[in-house]
């Protein structure tokens, strides 16, 4: 460790690859290559849900996976009033419920980086001392450092939508959508695929409907407080109700929007921003990978943050949550290191996924 750092920070970024596929970087003028780092974290419906049905133990959470893929016909996309402790099936919200236990399953991601002098100064960014970790395996450091954040996913299951509703925001300054401009140029590595690295572009326009909320909220904030950072943050799409896809290439740009809704830097490269399925080494391929019970149509072959959750999270069990499904091997694996090189960031997806239960 170092000796200065501490591991009572909130923020663990214990992350540093988008699920092995590339690892992504800002890249400001005259400066070296910033590496983006990554964190997951559920609310307290999730933790008791999980302490409360003895998944933290790593053989009952197997056998519980296992159990739930055998059944997800019958449980994916479901709220259950007497939840079955042998299948996997989180809490969902109900607005007639008040406080947490109304609040059901969240589950959050954030991406964060460290910051130029002029962005640590600029009032545009929210800050945080983070806890990050450098070196290799098994003599890892653990530092401290503030740093910028610069995107987030929030999932919720509710009774209207026990497939989850899927939100994701961006800081303002990532990505220029009125001109194109990747304005803090961004760059990735592709590391668990043999696809070339390309310049980092929005392979699919936000949805028409959204600039017009982002106006709004952030008119909003600024009348209320002028100085405040959340007007510097913006809403890049919300998936809800899963479809069947992928859509032809000549649909309309909100549909491909919402199929496809990707963060420009949580999921950057080709694979990941066009995803539909499922994608073992990183080549896409079609797989019905959402359940939706008593839908028409389900399974669905879903795109986008859903999709991905769908064919890592409840596809494999973990009702549409990747840290449960992926609970066993996280369990004994260490963090990834934010100077990790391309064999080590993908050894280390791997071996956070040896365990998975596949259908």
């Amino acid at each position: 460790m170092n000796s200065c750092a501490t591991l009572n920070s909130f923020n663990n970024l214990d992350e540093t690859s988008e699920i092995g596929l590339c690892n992504m970087y800002a890249q400001p003028p005259s400066s070296s290559s910033i590496r983006v780092a990554y964190e997951a974290k559920v609310n307290r419906a999730v933790f008791e849900y999980v302490t409360g049905n003895n998944l933290t133990n790593p053989g009952t959470l197997s056998n519980a996976l296992k159990n739930t893929v055998r059944n997800l016909a019958q449980s994916g996309g479901k709220c259950v009033t007497d939840p079955d402790p042998s299948i996997v099936s989180l809490p969902c919200g109900d607005a007639t419920v008040a406080g947490d236990l109304g609040e059901g399953a969240i589950e959050i991601k954030a991406a964060w980086r460290q910051l130029t002098d002029p962005e640590a100064a600029s009032g545009r960014f929210f800050k945080q001392t983070v806890i990050f970790y450098t070196g290799q395996v098994g003599s890892q450091t653990y530092n401290n450092a503030v740093y910028g954040l610069i995107a987030l996913h929030i999932i919720h299951k509710t009774k209207s939508f026990p497939a989850f509703v899927f939100a994701t925001w961006e800081q303002v300054d990532n990505y220029d959508d009125t001109t194109n401009q990747n304005t803090e140029n961004l760059s990735f590595d592709n590391t668990g695929t043999k696809l070339p690295n390309i310049a980092v572009t929005r392979s699919h326009p936000i949805h028409s409907q959204i600039p017009p909320v982002n106006n709004a909220v952030h008119a909003a904030f600024a009348a209320k407080d002028p100085t405040t950072i959340w007007q510097y943050y913006k809403l890049i799409g919300v998936q809800a109700t899963p479809v069947n896809g992928p859509p032809a290439a000549s649909a309309l740009a909100d549909d491909l929007s919402y199929y496809y809704l990707a963060n420009i830097v949580v999921e950057t490269n080709q694979t990941l921003q066009n995803f539909f399925g499922a994608a073992p080494e990183g080549v896409v391929i079609p797989f019905l990978n959402v359940y939706l019970y008593g839908a028409s149509g389900s399974p669905f072959q879903m795109g986008g943050c859903q999709g991905c959750h769908g064919t890592q999270g409840q596809s494999v069990g973990g009702d549409m949550s990747r840290l449960i499904a992926g609970g066993p091997s996280n369990s004994s694996i260490a963090p990834e290191s934010i100077d990790a090189d391309t064999a080590a960031s993908v050894k280390s997806y791997q071996e956070r996924s040896k365990d998975v239960i596949r259908q």
